[in-house]
């Protein structure tokens, strides 16, 4: 599955890097919140939503607080064009007799 490029210690594959294929942000509106205390509003919220997948078919997700959708436009349209493509270390392999788990 993973297709990239492999760095290798001792004969096993211990990280990979894969590229970067999709990022998308999305505008969050409407989130109920509790107010701050003393007041009524604001009992909404939103916030912005980032996807971002490899070549691999990983999928991560990050979030953040309000934001403007000038925000949202400038990583749609400017950042996501210039950065997909480029190559991550995206996780770690450890090998299959250790006994821990891939992943950070």
């Amino acid at each position: 599955m993973l297709q990239d490029v492999y760095v290798q210690q001792d004969n096993n594959v211990v990280e990979t890097r894969s590229k970067i294929a999709r990022i998308q942000a999305h505008k969050l509106a409407n989130i109920p919140i509790t107010p701050p205390p003393y007041r009524d509003k604001p009992n909404k919220e939103g916030a912005l939503l980032l996807q971002v997948e490899t070549n691999d078919g990983l999928i991560g997700w990050a979030t953040s607080g309000y934001t403007h959708h000038v925000a949202i436009d400038l990583i749609n349209k400017y950042i996501a064009p210039t950065i997909i493509g480029d190559a991550f270390p995206c996780c770690s392999i450890a090998p299959a007799s250790s006994g821990r788990s891939a992943g950070r």
